[in-house]
């Protein structure tokens, strides 16, 4: 009888332990469903975000860049030498925008769209990159290290080390001997490159900053741009499951750091 007990008890609790089991495995599904559901809807509203940006904010700047230049091309005389300021000013913000527009629809898009890795060999891409530069004349180049190959999407590595390289070009331009290094070396299974700078450096409390879209330094008021090439870099690497981080001191210059994993082929970033 106490065997026919203990057998009763032992089948009770089996149940109690397989309907908890099953009531865990299918909160689990459930969440991968609402996982899925929500990584879906997130794409349709990138997707919407992105279509806005390409025609309901940049067609009027398009237009509005296309009517000042035609003001003046065609009506310089009409215009006082302020008018003819003002308009030159009101291109040069159309254009800015434009800009704006254009980069955050690159973020969208590293954002939501998987892309193939491919065998990148960034030896043979870097002089490419370098002798299109704009302003490239400014700086002196130096290699440190053997660079890889590695897998990562290509297109995504060239921009990376492009924005990197303008960045050090732009906001040293007041900088005599500028010289830019790009090294590399391999540690603990990771990809680690750098671009380093002897410019006008960053002051420590902009580190983290640095790296939000349309955020800019204190005292840069007299130099463009957009405040989104480094935020797209982070973007870039953090989807390829890497780090970018950067040292810095004022007037002696910048050290931008990239962390990327050494990944096989055929893999998805």
């Amino acid at each position: 009888a106490s065997r026919t007990v203990i057998d009763q008890m032992f089948k009770g609790y089996q149940k109690e332990a397989l309907s908890i089991a099953e009531t865990k495995l299918n909160l689990r599904v459930q969440h991968l469903k609402d996982q899925v559901a929500l990584s879906d809807q997130r794409k349709i509203e990138i997707s919407q975000i992105k279509d806005i940006c390409s025609h309901d904010v940049r067609q009027p700047v398009h237009s509005i860049y296309t009517l000042s230049t035609i003001i003046l091309e065609n009506e310089t005389k009409n215009l006082s030498q302020e008018g003819e300021e003002y308009v030159k000013l009101l291109r040069s913000k159309a254009e800015d925008l434009s800009a704006i527009v254009t980069g955050v629809i690159s973020i969208l898009d590293v954002a939501s769209n998987k892309t193939l890795d491919e065998l990148v060999d960034v030896k043979t891409m870097l002089p490419t990159i370098l002798m299109g530069l704009p302003n490239q004349e400014h700086a002196t180049f130096k290699i440190i290290g053997t660079m890889p190959k590695l897998f990562i999407n290509q297109l995504q590595m060239y921009g990376v080390l492009v924005a990197l390289l303008e960045n050090a070009i732009f906001h040293n331009k007041s900088v005599k001997n500028l010289v830019i290094e790009i090294g590399y070396h391999f540690e603990k299974n990771k990809h680690v490159f750098f671009i380093r700078d002897n410019g006008i450096g960053i002051d420590s409390r902009y580190f983290d900053k640095i790296f939000q879209p349309f955020e800019y330094l204190e005292k840069q008021e007299n130099l463009s741009g957009q405040g989104l090439g480094l935020a797209l870099v982070k973007k870039i690497i953090e989807k390829n499951k890497g780090e970018i981080w950067v040292t810095s001191t004022l007037n002696v210059g910048t050290t931008f750091y990239i962390q990327l994993p050494n990944k096989k082929e055929g893999t998805t970033a």
